[in-house]
């Protein structure tokens, strides 16, 4: 038995080995699509998550041309390729005898070979001599590429790659796509390699590779002398870091877990009770002991909500998109021009950030800053109108669409942004009931010329009706009564050039007729249509009662009133989507199911408001809106 036992023993023993040795090499034999190791501040390529791909497909792939492993060999990025070739036999062409050949830089890119692996997320798949090849191939193409531009290397006036303008655009695009990188070190150690085959000059890499991408972006010459000293991990982290203020305050060094523990904060709803209890008590443990004890920030309103919160928007003069500014009520917001490079070049850094723990978050952070500001369609025609956006890609609603889908399924710790202090004072402001009542105040009087004039009218009244009330025998408490009746004049006058042709004609005939004795007003020559319609009605209104004159001004008002409410509607209606303005339709009137063109909600809803303003406006925007 004792034997048996024994022996029982060892074959398990021998098993165990057997399989532990086949688990280690399954291991190791194993095709990772995310390296164990691509946390490391070496891996800084990598396959974009598919949860950003699925939310914006078309701005994270090669569209016309490959660098690097991850889009090698695609069939439609071939006519590309055949170009590189093109580029490389011309630069080994102009090279010295005495200058390197192809095999000396295959050499030199072998010789870092594991340090290239080490800097994709996911398993290389090519062989040695493959990937020295492909390494060499796009980037001395890409040495080239800037070195032409940059009028260091000859280049033919009728390339086709700078000739057909559909080429060059989306080439830069693709430079500057997460997926599409080679790591900086290879690019700089060809640069210096192929020196001789340039001409001299004092010029960097990072000055060329500026310099060519600044021909889509266009920022001026002393922002770029900033940035050229800069070595990226590769060209979009190049450029990425050349928008980031020297200035910029860098993030805390924290530990991973307590990182990973911040983002996941606020999503803990629906977890168990006592887990959400236990993550808080954790980390509000590591707060104390980095002597930060401060509730967590939040979010900001949208820009409108500020707006009608007494926060004044203006467009900030600054190096750096970046640099924002909130001071005394004064959001100040650098000028920012969309396009489709600027939102792909914008996906591509999000994407960076995201992926790679070891780079600041500037540009999250203020992806996130602009999806809080831009929520509909009415922030980003807002933010327009305030020359802070410049709108290339469309409609508003396309701007819109664009910053919410910027920073969604994006890791953020607002805590430890850049703008966190920005983000604490305004909502300070914003929570601040005096500032709303004030703001509320001024737009509902001092908004438009419209609502100020009807305010202004209502203090005149108010004024005239203390005066009459006043006893003959006793001195008039308010002596500046003809000022007073002057201002009501001179608003009236206005308030009638305001108004139609048809308009102006029929109000000046109802006032003649109020009017007992006859008046012949006489044109003089060269005179208006206009003119002489104003000047007709000045001379008619000195002579009505002021009674008259007043119950002119009051429906004047009432009419700048309801054009306002109507417009405001209009407006209102058509950034609904269909859903939303059949259903408001649906309120106010029976709708069918056969009346739900577009064309049709809006011509009802139209004559809707029409007919019924004042109803439909205080059913909308509510009574206090009025």
């Amino acid at each position: 038995m004792a034997n048996g036992g024994d022996q029982s023993v060892i074959t398990i023993a021998a098993t165990s080995n057997i399989q532990m040795t086949s688990l280690e090499q399954r291991i190791e034999e194993t095709k990772w699509l995310l390296h164990p190791s691509a946390g490391n501040s070496s891996c800084c390529i990598f396959k974009v998550p598919r949860c950003f791909v699925e939310i914006n497909k078309n701005n994270y792939q090669p569209h016309i041309v490959s660098f690097g492993p991850y889009h090698h060999g695609n069939e439609h990025l071939e006519m590309m390729q055949q170009h590189k070739w093109r580029f490389l036999h011309d630069l080994l062409a102009r090279t010295p005898p005495t200058g390197p050949r192809l095999d000396d830089y295959l050499q030199a890119v072998a010789e870092k070979e594991e340090d290239i692996r080490g800097c994709y997320s996911v398993t290389l798949s090519l062989s040695s001599h493959a990937l020295a090849e492909m390494m060499v191939l796009d980037g001395l193409f890409i040495v080239e590429l800037f070195c032409k531009v940059g009028l260091l290397s000859p280049s033919d006036p009728d390339d086709s790659i700078f000739n057909l303008s559909w080429i060059f655009p989306n080439l830069i695009r693709d430079l500057l796509r997460l997926e599409n990188q080679i790591p900086f070190f290879v690019l700089q150690m060809l640069f210096d390699k192929s020196e001789t085959s340039r001409k001299d000059s004092d010029s960097s890499l990072a000055k060329l590779a500026l310099e060519f991408f600044n021909y889509a972006i266009n920022r001026p010459d002393e922002v770029l002398q900033q940035h050229f000293s800069v070595e990226g991990k590769h060209l979009l982290d190049l450029l990425r870091l050349s928008f980031v203020p020297s200035s910029q305050v860098k993030p805390k060094k924290i530990p991973a877990l307590v990182k990973l523990l911040q983002l996941v904060r606020k999503p803990l709803r629906g977890i168990k009770c006592s887990t959400k209890k236990a993550v808080n008590k954790f980390l509000a443990g590591y707060n104390t002991k980095s002597g930060d004890t401060s509730l967590p920030v939040q979010f900001i309103q949208s820009a409108k909500k500020l707006h009608l919160a007494g926060i004044k928007f203006k467009k900030r003069d600054a190096m750096s998109f970046l640099d924002i500014k909130f001071d005394k009520g004064v959001l100040e917001i650098p000028h920012m021009s969309l396009d489709d490079l600027h939102t792909d070049i914008f996906l591509n850094f999000v994407a960076f950030e995201a992926c790679y723990s070891h780079c600041s978050k500037d540009i999250t952070t203020y992806a996130a800053f602009m999806s809080c500001l831009i929520r509909t369609p009415a922030d980003a025609t807002f933010l327009c109108d305030n020359n802070i956006i410049e709108n290339y890609l469309g409609t508003d609603d396309e701007v819109a669409h664009f910053f919410r889908n910027l920073g969604k399924d994006v890791p953020f710790d607002i805590d430890e942004s850049y703008l966190q202090k920005l983000f604490k004072d305004v909502n300070e402001y914003h929570r601040n009931v005096w500032h709303v009542r004030w703001a509320g105040f001024r737009f509902k009087y001092f908004d438009t010329p419209w609502s100020f004039l009807s305010a202004l009218a209502a203090v005149i009244l108010l004024l005239f009706t203390a005066i009459q009330a006043e006893s003959p025998k006793r001195k008039p408490a308010f002596p500046d009564i003809d000022s007073a009746a002057d201002v009501l004049y001179h608003l009236s006058v206005f308030g009638f050039s305001r108004l139609s042709d048809n308009d102006q004609i029929e109000n000046t005939e109802e006032i003649r007729k109020k009017i007992a004795q006859c008046v012949i007003i006489e044109r003089f020559s060269g005179e208006s249509d206009e003119d002489f319609r104003i000047r007709t009605f000045t001379e008619l209104f000195k002579k009505l009662q002021f009674p008259e004159q007043n119950l002119f001004l009051s429906r004047v008002m009432k009419k700048f009133k309801r054009e306002r409410q109507f417009g405001e509607l209009i407006s209102w209606f058509k950034q609904l989507d269909a859903d939303d303005q059949q259903e408001e339709l649906e309120k106010l009137v029976h709708v069918t199911e056969e009346e739900t063109n577009k064309d049709f909600r809006l011509a009802r809803f139209t004559q809707i408001a029409n007919d019924y303003t004042g109803y439909v406006y205080k059913r909308i925007f509510g009574w206090h809106s009025i």
